[in-house]
Protein backbone atom coordinates (compact mmCIF):
# COMPACT_ATOMS: atom_id res chain seq x y z
CA UNK A 1 0.00 0.00 0.00
CA UNK A 2 2.78 2.42 0.90
CA UNK A 3 4.57 1.58 -2.34
CA UNK A 4 1.49 2.38 -4.40
CA UNK A 5 1.04 5.70 -2.59
CA UNK A 6 4.69 6.54 -3.13
CA UNK A 7 4.45 5.74 -6.84
CA UNK A 8 1.35 7.94 -7.17
CA UNK A 9 3.04 10.80 -5.31
CA UNK A 10 6.17 10.43 -7.43
CA UNK A 11 4.10 10.57 -10.62
CA UNK A 12 2.46 13.74 -9.31
CA UNK A 13 5.83 15.32 -8.58
CA UNK A 14 7.16 14.48 -12.05
CA UNK A 15 4.01 15.83 -13.69
CA UNK A 16 4.25 19.05 -11.70
CA UNK A 17 7.91 19.48 -12.60
CA UNK A 18 7.14 18.91 -16.30
CA UNK A 19 4.30 21.47 -16.24
CA UNK A 20 6.48 24.00 -14.42
CA UNK A 21 9.25 23.48 -16.98
CA UNK A 22 6.83 23.94 -19.89
CA UNK A 23 5.36 27.09 -18.30
CA UNK A 24 8.82 28.48 -17.55
CA UNK A 25 9.93 27.73 -21.11
CA UNK A 26 6.94 29.57 -22.58
CA UNK A 27 7.43 32.57 -20.31
CA UNK A 28 11.16 32.77 -21.00
CA UNK A 29 10.56 32.36 -24.74
CA UNK A 30 7.94 35.08 -24.64
CA UNK A 31 10.14 37.43 -22.66
CA UNK A 32 13.13 36.72 -24.89
CA UNK A 33 11.30 38.11 -27.91
CA UNK A 34 10.83 41.53 -26.28
CA UNK A 35 13.72 43.95 -25.77
CA UNK A 36 13.19 46.71 -23.25
CA UNK A 37 15.68 49.36 -24.24
CA UNK A 38 15.29 51.34 -21.00
CA UNK A 39 16.30 48.23 -18.96
CA UNK A 40 19.16 46.80 -20.99
CA UNK A 41 20.59 49.61 -23.15
CA UNK A 42 22.84 52.41 -21.87
CA UNK A 43 21.32 55.88 -21.78
CA UNK A 44 23.92 57.21 -24.21
CA UNK A 45 22.88 54.58 -26.78
CA UNK A 46 19.15 55.19 -26.24
CA UNK A 47 19.59 58.93 -26.89
CA UNK A 48 21.27 58.15 -30.24
CA UNK A 49 18.41 55.95 -31.47
CA UNK A 50 15.63 57.45 -33.66
CA UNK A 51 12.22 58.30 -32.25
CA UNK A 52 9.24 56.17 -33.31
CA UNK A 53 7.11 59.10 -34.55
CA UNK A 54 9.73 61.81 -34.84
CA UNK A 55 12.80 62.71 -36.91
CA UNK A 56 16.14 61.06 -36.50
CA UNK A 57 18.06 62.28 -33.48
CA UNK A 58 21.78 62.40 -34.28
CA UNK A 59 24.28 60.85 -31.93
CA UNK A 60 25.31 63.22 -29.12
CA UNK A 61 28.94 62.24 -29.59
CA UNK A 62 30.89 65.19 -31.01
CA UNK A 63 33.20 62.94 -33.06
CA UNK A 64 31.87 60.05 -35.18
CA UNK A 65 33.45 56.64 -34.65
CA UNK A 66 36.43 55.75 -36.77
CA UNK A 67 36.29 52.88 -39.28
CA UNK A 68 38.30 50.74 -36.85
CA UNK A 69 35.80 51.42 -34.06
CA UNK A 70 32.90 50.61 -36.37
CA UNK A 71 34.57 47.32 -37.32
CA UNK A 72 35.13 46.47 -33.66
CA UNK A 73 31.49 47.20 -32.81
CA UNK A 74 30.26 45.03 -35.70
CA UNK A 75 32.61 42.21 -34.62
CA UNK A 76 31.30 42.50 -31.07
CA UNK A 77 27.71 42.26 -32.35
CA UNK A 78 28.60 39.14 -34.35
CA UNK A 79 30.22 37.60 -31.28
CA UNK A 80 27.08 38.32 -29.25
CA UNK A 81 24.96 36.56 -31.90
CA UNK A 82 27.33 33.57 -31.75
CA UNK A 83 26.92 33.50 -27.98
CA UNK A 84 23.15 33.33 -28.45
CA UNK A 85 23.55 30.26 -30.68
CA UNK A 86 25.83 28.59 -28.12
CA UNK A 87 23.34 29.28 -25.33
CA UNK A 88 20.52 27.82 -27.44
CA UNK A 89 22.59 24.67 -27.98
CA UNK A 90 23.05 24.44 -24.22
CA UNK A 91 19.27 24.69 -23.78
CA UNK A 92 18.78 21.81 -26.22
CA UNK A 93 21.32 19.71 -24.34
CA UNK A 94 19.58 20.50 -21.05
CA UNK A 95 16.23 19.44 -22.55
CA UNK A 96 17.69 16.13 -23.67
CA UNK A 97 19.14 15.63 -20.20
CA UNK A 98 15.71 16.23 -18.64
CA UNK A 99 14.10 13.64 -20.93
CA UNK A 100 16.85 11.16 -20.15
CA UNK A 101 16.46 11.70 -16.42
CA UNK A 102 12.69 11.27 -16.71
CA UNK A 103 13.15 8.00 -18.60
CA UNK A 104 15.56 6.72 -15.97
CA UNK A 105 13.16 7.71 -13.19
CA UNK A 106 10.28 5.88 -14.86
CA UNK A 107 12.43 2.78 -15.27
CA UNK A 108 13.39 2.97 -11.61
CA UNK A 109 9.73 3.31 -10.63
CA UNK A 110 8.76 0.27 -12.71
CA UNK A 111 11.55 -1.79 -11.20
CA UNK A 112 10.54 -0.67 -7.72
CA UNK A 113 6.94 -1.74 -8.33
CA UNK A 114 8.06 -5.19 -9.50
CA UNK A 115 10.53 -5.77 -6.70
CA UNK A 116 8.03 -4.64 -4.05
CA UNK A 117 6.25 -7.93 -4.45
CA UNK A 118 9.46 -9.91 -3.95
CA UNK A 119 11.35 -8.17 -1.23
CA UNK A 120 10.60 -5.17 0.97
CA UNK A 121 14.29 -4.52 1.47
CA UNK A 122 14.98 -4.53 -2.24
CA UNK A 123 11.95 -2.31 -2.76
CA UNK A 124 13.32 0.18 -0.24
CA UNK A 125 16.56 0.34 -2.20
CA UNK A 126 14.68 0.88 -5.43
CA UNK A 127 12.52 3.57 -3.84
CA UNK A 128 15.65 5.34 -2.68
CA UNK A 129 17.06 5.19 -6.18
CA UNK A 130 13.76 6.43 -7.60
CA UNK A 131 13.77 9.33 -5.16
CA UNK A 132 17.33 10.14 -6.21
CA UNK A 133 16.26 10.00 -9.85
CA UNK A 134 13.36 12.37 -9.11
CA UNK A 135 15.78 14.74 -7.41
CA UNK A 136 18.01 14.51 -10.48
CA UNK A 137 15.00 15.51 -12.61
CA UNK A 138 14.44 18.57 -10.42
CA UNK A 139 18.11 19.53 -10.70
CA UNK A 140 17.95 19.07 -14.46
CA UNK A 141 14.91 21.36 -14.54
CA UNK A 142 16.86 23.99 -12.63
CA UNK A 143 19.73 23.72 -15.10
CA UNK A 144 17.25 24.08 -17.96
CA UNK A 145 15.81 27.25 -16.42
CA UNK A 146 19.33 28.65 -15.96
CA UNK A 147 20.19 27.84 -19.58
CA UNK A 148 17.04 29.62 -20.79
CA UNK A 149 17.91 32.64 -18.66
CA UNK A 150 21.36 32.65 -20.26
CA UNK A 151 19.76 32.59 -23.73
CA UNK A 152 17.58 35.57 -22.85
CA UNK A 153 20.61 37.46 -21.52
CA UNK A 154 22.66 36.72 -24.63
CA UNK A 155 19.76 37.85 -26.83
CA UNK A 156 19.57 41.14 -24.96
CA UNK A 157 23.32 41.64 -25.33
CA UNK A 158 23.17 40.82 -29.03
CA UNK A 159 20.32 43.28 -29.57
CA UNK A 160 22.23 46.01 -27.73
CA UNK A 161 25.38 45.36 -29.77
CA UNK A 162 23.44 45.38 -33.03
CA UNK A 163 21.78 48.67 -32.08
CA UNK A 164 25.18 50.15 -31.20
CA UNK A 165 26.64 48.95 -34.51
CA UNK A 166 23.71 50.47 -36.43
CA UNK A 167 24.14 53.78 -34.60
CA UNK A 168 27.88 53.79 -35.31
CA UNK A 169 27.33 53.08 -39.02
CA UNK A 170 24.70 55.83 -39.21
CA UNK A 171 26.97 58.33 -37.47
CA UNK A 172 29.89 57.44 -39.75
CA UNK A 173 27.72 57.79 -42.86
CA UNK A 174 26.41 61.16 -41.73
CA UNK A 175 29.93 62.41 -41.01
CA UNK A 176 31.10 61.29 -44.46
CA UNK A 177 28.12 62.97 -46.14
CA UNK A 178 28.75 66.19 -44.21
CA UNK A 179 32.43 66.16 -45.23
CA UNK A 180 31.50 65.64 -48.89
CA UNK A 181 28.97 68.47 -48.74
CA UNK A 182 31.51 70.80 -47.10
CA UNK A 183 34.14 69.98 -49.72
CA UNK A 184 31.70 70.58 -52.57
CA UNK A 185 30.58 73.88 -51.04
CA UNK A 186 34.19 75.07 -50.67
CA UNK A 187 34.97 74.06 -54.26
CA UNK A 188 31.92 75.92 -55.56
CA UNK A 189 32.82 78.99 -53.50
CA UNK A 190 36.42 78.95 -54.80
CA UNK A 191 35.24 78.56 -58.41
CA UNK A 192 32.85 81.48 -57.97
CA UNK A 193 35.60 83.67 -56.52
CA UNK A 194 37.87 82.75 -59.42
CA UNK A 195 35.18 83.68 -61.96
CA UNK A 196 34.54 87.00 -60.21
CA UNK A 197 38.29 87.75 -59.99
CA UNK A 198 38.85 86.92 -63.66
CA UNK A 199 35.93 89.13 -64.70
CA UNK A 200 37.21 92.05 -62.59
CA UNK A 201 40.73 91.71 -63.99
CA UNK A 202 39.47 91.57 -67.57
CA UNK A 203 37.27 94.62 -67.01
CA UNK A 204 40.10 96.58 -65.38
CA UNK A 205 42.56 95.66 -68.12
CA UNK A 206 40.08 96.69 -70.84
CA UNK A 207 39.38 100.03 -69.17
CA UNK A 208 43.08 100.75 -68.66
CA UNK A 209 43.92 99.78 -72.22
CA UNK A 210 41.21 102.07 -73.62
CA UNK A 211 42.43 104.96 -71.47
CA UNK A 212 46.00 104.49 -72.71
CA UNK A 213 45.30 103.82 -76.38
CA UNK A 214 42.75 106.66 -76.83
CA UNK A 215 45.32 109.51 -76.71
CA UNK A 216 47.56 107.63 -79.15
CA UNK A 217 44.79 107.28 -81.70
CA UNK A 218 44.25 111.06 -81.57
CA UNK A 219 47.91 111.80 -82.43
CA UNK A 220 49.21 112.48 -78.97
CA UNK A 221 52.25 110.40 -78.05
CA UNK A 222 52.17 111.45 -74.44
CA UNK A 223 50.22 109.01 -72.28
CA UNK A 224 48.28 110.62 -69.45
CA UNK A 225 49.31 109.77 -65.94
CA UNK A 226 46.77 107.01 -65.28
CA UNK A 227 47.37 104.90 -62.18
CA UNK A 228 47.97 101.30 -63.17
CA UNK A 229 47.55 98.61 -60.56
CA UNK A 230 50.59 96.67 -61.72
CA UNK A 231 52.98 99.69 -62.16
CA UNK A 232 54.92 101.27 -59.30
CA UNK A 233 55.39 105.09 -59.03
CA UNK A 234 57.93 106.58 -61.50
CA UNK A 235 61.58 106.70 -60.56
CA UNK A 236 64.59 108.51 -61.99
CA UNK A 237 65.62 105.57 -64.20
CA UNK A 238 63.80 104.06 -67.17
CA UNK A 239 61.72 100.95 -66.37
CA UNK A 240 59.03 98.87 -68.00
CA UNK A 241 55.97 97.04 -66.73
CA UNK A 242 53.49 94.64 -68.26
CA UNK A 243 49.80 94.01 -67.60
CA UNK A 244 47.86 90.77 -67.56
CA UNK A 245 47.34 90.79 -71.37
CA UNK A 246 51.04 91.17 -72.31
CA UNK A 247 50.85 94.92 -73.21
CA UNK A 248 53.73 96.91 -71.79
CA UNK A 249 54.41 100.50 -70.77
CA UNK A 250 57.95 101.96 -70.93
CA UNK A 251 58.71 104.91 -68.65
CA UNK A 252 61.52 107.35 -69.48
CA UNK A 253 61.97 110.27 -67.03
CA UNK A 254 62.42 112.90 -69.80
CA UNK A 255 59.66 111.60 -72.10
CA UNK A 256 57.10 109.99 -69.84
CA UNK A 257 55.29 106.77 -70.83
CA UNK A 258 55.33 105.12 -74.22
CA UNK A 259 52.86 102.29 -74.75
CA UNK A 260 52.96 99.43 -77.17
CA UNK A 261 53.60 95.74 -77.55
CA UNK A 262 57.00 95.92 -75.91
CA UNK A 263 57.08 92.13 -75.61
CA UNK A 264 54.75 89.21 -76.18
Amino acid sequence: MHSVVFVVVLHGVLAGVSCAAATSEKEVSKRSTVLYADEYLPSSLISSLPKVNGPWLPSPRPVPPSPAEVSNIIASAKQASANVIIAQQQVQAAKENVLNQQRIAMEKEANAAILTQKSEAAAAVQRSEAAAAAQAVILAQHRLAAAKSSVAHQQRLAAAKEAEAAAALQSSAQAAAAEIHRTEAEAAKLANLQRIGAANIAHHVTATKDAIVAPLSSGNNNVPNIPLPWISPPSSTPWAATGPTGHGALYVPSKGFTVGHIWG
